[in-house]
């Protein structure tokens, strides 16, 4: 019997209910400084958590070998048994898992060093190749790539066993004293990291020299980039049920009602390629398509197995674990984000566009307001675009989603958010 039989001997004995959670990842980075490569590193993870619940205490403890997972085991059992709290609400049951396809590319598992000096050389090619009224500098960047395996077992007879890959370049690029950055994360190895580095060359050299802007109420449009940012830090922690539970979301009181007219919010785990697709979620419950928004009408939440249990609904499938170290938490899968009026001229009158910010993360989670610097922002006139010097952008999430005029064509996934550009009513920005 091996050691890992011998664990689960160990908790059916001990436990009301356990998981194990094994995880191993590889990484590879080749880094970028100064229009060339920096250096080349490479790593590798490891790793188990085990969490167990004994009359509704949890205990949770993690380790970096399989010969030290009995130590964490009984480690675990005794912090349950410390665990007064009777917070635990069990684990979840064994479930049919959906056939997700797009995760995994065996070309990036294949890579070798070279192969990642090539792409970043072809990243600031791409960059330099764009040089034009004084040229531009590389400052710095990196391409990563990642393979990852999770397995996960639980009492109740859960067991899934998953690996996927992401390939992704980002670089950043200074013309005379503007700078820029751009960047793509893929699930496949067909990005085109020469055109990472032209777009960055060409935000770059298209922002030299800008003016101030006056102060005022402007129609603002927003980069997937830029959106994501807000989105990201107010409105998804209120769509997580355990916001929701401890009365953290101000959503809670718009429920089943139109709050955001034609407007269409769906979290799905499932799609092809995308970056937060899986099978199931880190603690094995199966992946779905889950709709928060319909039409304008606020009509769910995100939950894991625990906060669906104590609000009377069942998970979404959003349980994640920064890592195998850590116990889960609610989180979005890829958020797909659909309007009712689409055009391809998001720039039909005068606008401020902004492609992306600076200190997002000092957004207000609960209330929803931000304060944020716009960085690489224009004034659009005319059809015409002219690079500004500086630009804050002041409101509220709930308001912006309120006050969309259109979504753009340029769909792309920046982190959990997949958007095209979206053009806001009446922003308050001043320069």
């Amino acid at each position: 019997m091996d050691e890992l039989s011998h664990v689960i001997e160990y908790l059916e004995k001990n436990a009301s209910e356990f998981e194990i959670f094994h995880q191993k990842s590889r990484k590879f980075v080749a880094g970028i400084e100064k229009d060339q490569i920096k250096d080349m590193s490479y790593s590798w993870d490891d790793g188990y958590g085990v969490r167990v619940i004994i009359n509704r205490g949890t205990g949770f403890s993690s380790c970096t070998t399989r010969e030290s997972l009995m130590n964490s085991a009984k480690y675990a059992v005794k912090l349950a048994k410390l665990d007064d709290s009777e917070e635990a609400e069990g684990l979840p049951p064994s479930e049919r898992y959906p056939v997700v396809t797009g995760t995994f590319d065996p070309a990036i598992q294949s890579m070798e060093v070279d192969d990642y000096v090539d792409l970043a050389l072809s990243m600031i090619h791409g960059a330099l190749d764009c040089t034009r009224d004084g040229g531009v500098e590389v400052l710095s960047g990196e391409v990563a790539g990642e393979i990852n395996e999770v397995h996960i077992i639980n009492s109740n007879g859960v067991e899934g066993i998953e690996k996927s890959t992401a390939l992704g370049g980002l670089v950043e690029v200074k013309a005379n004293s503007s700078t820029a950055y751009e960047f793509d994360v893929s699930r496949n190895s067909r990005l085109n990291f020469e055109d990472i580095g032209k777009r960055a060359a060409r935000l770059a050299l298209d922002s030299r020299n800008g003016i101030d802007v006056e102060d005022g109420v402007w129609d603002t449009i927003l980069t997937p980039a830029a959106f994501d940012s807000i989105l990201a830090n107010t409105l998804y922690p209120s769509l997580s049920g355990e916001s929701v539970y401890k009365g953290r979301s101000m959503l809670i009181r718009w429920l089943n009602e139109e709050v955001f007219p034609g407007l269409t919010i769906v979290d799905d785990g499932t799609l092809p390629e995308m970056l937060f697709t899986s099978a199931f979620d880190d603690e094995g419950s199966p992946s779905r398509r889950t709709t928060l928004v319909d039409q304008g009408v606020l009509v769910g939440f995100l939950y894991d197995h625990k906060y669906g249990k104590k609000s009377g609904n069942e998970t979404t499938g959003n349980a994640f674990r920064e890592n195998y170290g850590s116990q889960p938490h609610i989180k979005p899968t890829n958020i797909c984000l659909e309007f009712n009026d689409i055009t391809s001229d998001l720039m039909y009158d005068s606008a401020i566009m902004i492609h992306s910010f600076i200190g997002a993360h000092t957004a207000n989670a609960i209330s929803g307001d931000f304060s944020l610097e716009g960085r690489n922002a224009f004034l659009v006139e005319n059809g015409d675009m002219k690079p500004l010097k500086s630009v804050m952008l002041y409101g509220n999430v709930y308001e912006v989603l309120k006050n969309i005029a259109c979504f753009g064509k340029d769909e792309r996934q920046v982190e959990h958010t997949i958007s095209p550009s979206v053009r806001i009513r009446g922003m308050h920005l001043s320069g």
